[in-house]
């Protein structure tokens, strides 16, 4: 059970039915597990051509992720929106929402050229 403390004062008990308390050790490590299914998925449905490795150290790096948040990198910017469309539906099928006023983009180039983002969100 939780309540939630406002200016006006403290709101009626609610049962918290998933999920883990704010703060928590746990919360990025769980969260990291839970993302990592919708990753794979997202690459098993053919987005990982999208994709653009870099090399670090002999190892290929197509995406990374430190507790909530997923740095995607992209040949091109239709490739990035495939990408993203595509986390935005298995994530969509697990009850998680994205953010979409939280994406950001930073493109590595010698043009300059406008990136924009075309996801169809549920209400």
């Amino acid at each position: 059970m939780a309540t939630v403390r406002l200016e006006e004062g403290t709101s009626d008990w609610f049962p918290i039915k998933r999920g883990v308390r704010q703060g928590c050790i746990l919360s990025p490590s769980l969260f990291s597990v839970y993302t990592e299914r919708i990753m794979r998925e997202v690459e098993h449905d053919g987005q990982h051509l999208d994709f653009q490795a870099i090399k670090m150290n002999g190892e290929e790096i197509k995406e990374l992720r430190y507790a909530d948040d997923t740095a995607l990198i992209s040949k091109t910017p239709d490739g990035l929106n495939h990408i993203l469309q595509s986390i935005k539906n298995h994530s969509e099928e697990k009850d998680l929402k994205l953010n979409h006023q939280k994406l950001k983009s930073w493109q590595l180039t010698n043009e300059l050229m406008s990136l924009s983002f075309f996801l169809t969100m549920k209400s």
